[in-house]
């Protein structure tokens, strides 16, 4: 029924249980899907994606109301379809079709001879079409304020509810603290660079977030120490972080672990797009020395985010190249 309901809008796909494993390990399984859930993966998802940007509703959830949840997937494939697609661009309007056919057929008319009467009727019918594409213009101009609207309603519930669960996380983090436990003392770190970005996603939320550039950098990073470098993201999220909240002395030049250490980006601080926002990456963590071997040489260029307090690491990669290399 949703295939039917959503044919032109969205592929519909039923997959076997014992093939849903192949996804987890194709893709992680944050963004898999699985135990009779539905996932939504919209245009462009990749390996690298966000998993909140591509939705999961869970199985129990499904079986308990399949009809609400159909009728929600219906209408957002519908939504999707209208915000993607542009009326005149991609899709053709049938009264922009009509006003140019009446417009070919006046022209045609004009070159042969025919009566005063047949032109004016041409010209009227003309008018009209115009008139109805200037309708539909309209509609689809409120249609699209519209849409806006609810975005704009949407996004800033969202950060309403973000704000409160990092104001959460910090008060829960300090009760952690006065009891002298550390909110990672247990966590492990993952053993291979394919789990890297899930597992900032899950440890460290909050308090660090990799860009896009530094989610694709993982993905093709040779450095061959992976718990090295998530060692050096657990510091960015805790000593760093707590450093800049509270102003605990300087960022140059700390050892962080035998041979690498952070410090000031200098002539190769670079600025870089951030959820709409531009931020400036101006320190890094990099391995002491000036080696280029990519399997011995580590950098995490990062930024800190006033607005959301948490470390954004802009880059993460071997050797990055600059004017003077």
């Amino acid at each position: 029924m949703l295939a039917r309901t959503t044919i032109g809008l969205a592929h519909v796909f039923v997959v076997p249980a014992r093939f849903t494993y192949g996804l987890s390990d194709a893709f992680g399984k944050l963004r898999s899907c699985y135990h009779g859930a539905v996932r939504t993966y919209l245009p462009g998802f990749d390996s690298a994606a966000d998993p909140y940007d591509h939705p999961l509703r869970l199985g129990d959830l499904v079986q308990r109301d399949p009809a609400a949840i159909v009728a929600e997937l219906r209408r957002f494939a519908a939504k999707e379809s209208l915000r993607r697609l542009h009326l005149g661009q991609h899709v053709l309007a049938f009264a922009s079709l009509r006003s140019a056919s009446i417009k070919l057929e006046q022209e045609a008319k004009a070159s042969t001879r025919t009566s005063e009467a047949e032109q004016l009727e041409s010209a009227r019918r003309q008018i009209e079409a115009l008139r109805a594409e200037v309708e539909e213009k309209q509609a689809e101009a409120e249609q699209h304020f519209k849409l806006a609207q609810e975005e704009e309603e949407r996004a800033k519930v969202a950060e309403t509810q973000l704000h409160h669960a990092r104001e959460r996380i910090r008060q829960l983090e300090a009760q952690l603290a006065r009891r002298g436990q550390k909110p990672d003392e247990d966590v492990q770190p993952p053993a291979a660079w394919s789990e890297l970005a899930d597992w900032c996603d899950r440890t460290l939320i909050g308090r660090l977030v990799l860009a896009p550039a530094a989610r694709r950098g993982i993905k093709k990073a040779e450095f061959e120490a992976v718990s090295l470098a998530a060692r050096c993201l657990l510091w960015l999220a805790n000593e760093c972080r707590n450093r800049r909240l509270t102003g605990g002395g300087s960022l140059s030049n700390v050892p962080i672990a035998r041979g690498i250490e952070n410090a000031p980006c200098g002539e190769d601080t670079f600025k870089f797009e951030f959820q709409g926002r531009r931020l400036e990456a101006d320190r890094h963590i990099k391995n002491r020395g000036n080696t280029r071997d990519p399997l011995r040489c580590l950098r995490i260029d990062y930024a800190w985010d006033e607005l959301t307090q948490q470390i954004v690491v802009a880059d993460m990669s071997g050797h990055r190249r600059t004017g003077a290399s």
